[in-house]
């Protein structure tokens, strides 16, 4: 999660706050809020009501809360969706602090972080994605400051560091453990992990500097957050045909929801490139 957290960081384009926020909430919010509207339609519509009541809680506590934490424990989340408001939270508070503390943002970031990690796995959750938005806004400020030397020369092709993170990153997989929104970290290893990240994020951005001609994976690049939407409508329609008995048994439930997802994301995909057409005619 950490690599995402970075990448976004990277990607991030400074604007004044208010709109930072305007156009997060129209890339986050409406998706994920039309995405759990779907998914409440369809546990509706199949009975499965405990779904129902889950998601929305989940509107409320998008992460869930832990089961040990003082307050709500054990509130259901929304699955993989709660990465979009929390991403909102993450990208409008950093806006506020470029804005108004520029100079001390990696410090700021670093310091928010590590006071939201303790607060969320010890004491308590706060809603609408807040906190665990501020629990990875190092990250985000790490991405940030990585473009930055990006023109010096950074990310240039060094291919014995580029060797030494890859299997880094593949050892740390077995080794290490962030749970974002669990704010479950592993205190012995926190700035080794967080290292490996950042070398993995690097390893990610030149590997994709050697397939970036590849208009498939560019498509999939750019239509990440639709294609999430579709996973979590799919995975809940499995839940719902499971709720009626209809099994798909592990493997091929693993399959169906593969396939379906790549099904609906197409469609998805290719019904949004007809409404951005339609919309530059208009223009």
């Amino acid at each position: 999660m950490p690599l995402f957290l970075i990448m976004s960081g990277a990607v991030y384009v400074q604007r004044e706050p208010i709109d930072v926020i305007k156009r997060s909430a129209k890339a986050l919010l409406v998706p994920y809020l039309i995405t759990i509207v779907v998914c409440v339609l369809m546990a509706f519509v199949f009975g499965n009501m405990e779904q129902v009541h889950a998601y929305c809680k989940g509107l409320l506590f998008p992460d869930g809360i832990r089961g040990d934490n003082l307050v709500f424990a054990g509130w259901p989340s929304v699955e993989a969706m709660w990465f979009f408001p929390a991403m909102f939270c993450c990208r409008s508070f950093y806006s506020i602090i470029m804005k108004y503390a520029s100079k001390y943002t990696v410090v700021l970031c670093a310091s928010i972080q590590l006071v939201s990690v303790l607060i969320g796995r010890f004491l308590f959750n706060l809603p609408f994605g807040i906190l665990v938005g501020c629990s990875v806004l190092f990250f985000f400020a790490i991405g940030r400051m990585l473009t930055k030397f990006a023109g010096g020369g950074l990310f240039e092709s060094r291919k014995l560091l580029l060797l030494v993170f890859l299997n880094l990153w593949i050892l740390m997989i077995w080794k290490s453990h962030f749970s974002v929104m669990y704010f479950h970290y592993n205190a012995e290893s926190y700035l080794v992990d967080a290292f490996v990240a950042i070398g993995a994020t690097w390893v990610v951005y030149r590997i994709a500097k050697y397939i970036d001609n590849c208009r498939l994976l560019n498509l999939i690049g750019r239509e990440t957050l639709l294609i999430l939407c579709c996973h979590e409508i799919i995975r809940q329609l499995i839940s719902d045909l499971a709720f009626n008995g209809i099994c798909f048994g592990v493997y091929r439930g693993a399959v169906v929801l593969i396939m379906g997802t790549i099904l609906l994301s197409g469609i998805a995909i290719a019904v949004k490139q007809v409404i951005v057409k339609y919309r530059i005619k208009q223009n």
